[in-house]
């Protein structure tokens, strides 16, 4: 709402432009405000997608070690692969390893020339070359030495790479290796994948081992085998060989969504047109919002590809309104990328539904827990989300007890506090406690999204609306009341407030007619 109205100031001051006349005053005055208003939008920016965190993701995705890369496609060349004719479905397949080799030689050299940007280089990694090591590691026979090599390679890039972190990268990768049709993920051949390589109880290798020989051997045998099956969807996992061959010197694997970039690039053609249009340093706007001017967004590619393209333009009315553009594209992406679909935020809400089912059968359970209940309910969620490779676990931070912490597949931290509403009222005040105290333990995170999963054994409904308020907390309710719906008298919904963070509208039945109104905690002191 607030960038919204912004952007709308922004758009009348350009409107102003148009009509006041052009001296000194005017365009300080004009160049003032015009500042003042890009600040505050980039300022509210940074801090509702964490774009600090994202423009490290990125910068440290764009560092590629194309040595690594040329020794991987080094090896495999003097190995000799084969030339693959495969037959899937009565049609003929044939993979040309020289062919495969050209090519990625090719692409290798424009990155080492610069005649490719970083970016479209590690999409490329991701999209096609993953694939070329794939098709050319398919021309060996399953007992060469080759993969053993490229295994080796693959952990001298993962030891590198944090603990937490490889359990995210083996949690993903186990999680496309399955029998289940629908998930269409790669099948597990026996002759294949040993049937204990999945187990908990297999300690004979590391998750790292598990990984790399994943990658390395099994993942390129399987899809040979899929095309000879006359399955042609492979899945598309990240990272695959190219990717980590490529990883530079850091202790994760960054994984670059699309919006990102577009957050990224549209900021940056914010900056340049607003520099371009009053003359002023990018220093100025880095400085105000406390970021560095150096960095990805002020100073990076796509900053001086844009300040290039409008270099020549010296309409300011075309820049003003490419100005006015930018701000709202980078909207819409602000709102986009606060609202897609997260995992663990999706299986939450499967959780909620089947709690919600199963509860008439788990009553025994939930009186047996006692005065343990709420612990009792976080590892039964916990369990929930590690039954489909969501890793969630307790957390203690000097004398904080965080409930649940998560870390997603693309690096976003996630504190879930859990709270359990049996006795007490549900009031407006206790709410924004349970709030509080979650977002005093969001704060000692960098900029984390937190989850606040009310359980509620009352009789009174809560309803929360299912998107992410202010753009960092969700609020998921746990319905687990006694009565049947027809058998409830009220009920809470909670509403985004401006002021307040959150707001609650309480409908229930006064002398026989329904009503609806807003909870104060000064108006109405029995909710306080």
């Amino acid at each position: 709402m607030k960038l919204e109205k912004l952007s709308k100031s922004l758009e009348l001051l350009m409107n102003e432009k148009e009509i006041l006349p052009t001296n000194e005053m005017y365009n300080f005055s004009e160049y003032d405000e015009l500042t003042n208003i890009i600040i505050e939008i980039l300022d509210t920016v940074y801090r509702m997608v964490n774009m600090k965190k994202i423009e490290t993701k990125v910068s440290h995705a764009m560092k590629i070690d194309v040595e690594a890369i040329e020794k991987g496609l080094e090896i495999i060349e003097e190995a000799k692969p084969s030339l693959i004719k495969l037959c899937s479905d009565g049609k003929l397949i044939e993979i040309v390893p020289s062919k495969i080799i050209h090519e990625t030689k090719e692409f290798i050299e424009k990155i080492k020339t610069k005649n490719i940007d970083r970016m479209n280089a590690l999409f490329s990694l991701e999209l096609l070359y993953d694939g070329n090591f794939d098709r050319l590691l398919m021309g060996f026979n399953p007992d060469n030495k080759i993969f053993e090599s490229m295994q080796s390679l693959l952990l001298n890039k993962l030891k590198n790479i944090k603990d937490d972190e490889i359990l995210l990268l083996w949690a993903q990768i186990k999680s496309h290796f399955n029998n289940d049709e629908q998930k269409r993920g790669f099948p597990l051949y026996d002759d294949i994948i040993p049937s204990n390589f999945f187990s908990f109880n297999d300690s004979s290798l590391t998750a790292r081992d598990k990984c790399a020989i994943l990658i390395a051997k099994y993942k390129p045998l399987t899809i040979k085998k899929m095309v000879e099956e006359g399955i042609t969807s492979i899945p598309l996992i990240l990272p695959g060989i190219a990717r980590i061959l490529a990883i530079s010197d850091v202790s994760k694997i960054s994984q670059i969504s699309n919006l990102e970039i577009l957050l990224i690039r549209s900021a940056s053609q914010i900056i340049a047109l607003h520099n371009s249009i009053t003359q002023k340093e990018t220093a100025d706007i880095a400085k105000a919002i406390g970021v560095d001017q150096n960095g990805l967004v002020f100073d990076g590619e796509f900053f001086k590809e844009y300040q290039s393209k409008i270099k020549n333009c010296n309409q300011k009315k075309q820049k003003n309104e490419l100005l006015s553009l930018n701000v709202k594209r980078l909207i819409e992406y602000i709102s986009l990328f606060s609202n897609q679909k997260i995992a663990i935020e999706e299986a939450l809400y499967q959780y909620k539904w089947g709690q919600e089912a199963i509860h008439p059968f788990r009553r025994n359970d939930f009186k047996n827990a006692k005065k343990t209940l709420e612990i009792y309910l976080q590892k039964d969620m916990s369990k929930f989300l590690l039954e489909r490779n969501i890793i969630a676990f307790g957390k203690t931070v000097g004398r904080n007890q965080i409930d649940l912490y998560h870390k997603d597949l693309m690096g976003e931290d996630f504190v879930i506090e859990a709270k359990v509403y049996k006795v007490r009222k549900i009031t407006l005040r206790n709410l924004k406690k349970n709030i509080v105290q979650l977002q005093s333990y969001m704060d000692l995170h960098d900029q984390p999204k937190g989850i606040l999963a009310i359980y509620n054994f009352t009789n009174t409904l809560i309803m929360a609306p299912r998107k992410w308020i202010k753009g960092r907390i969700l609020i998921v309710c746990i319905n687990l009341c006694e009565l049947s719906p027809s058998g409830r008298e009220s009920s809470l919904e909670i509403v985004e407030s401006d002021s307040n963070v959150i707001d609650v509208i309480k409908v229930g039945n006064v002398n026989g007619n329904y009503m609806r109104q807003k909870l104060t905690q000064k108006k109405k002191k029995h909710y306080s």
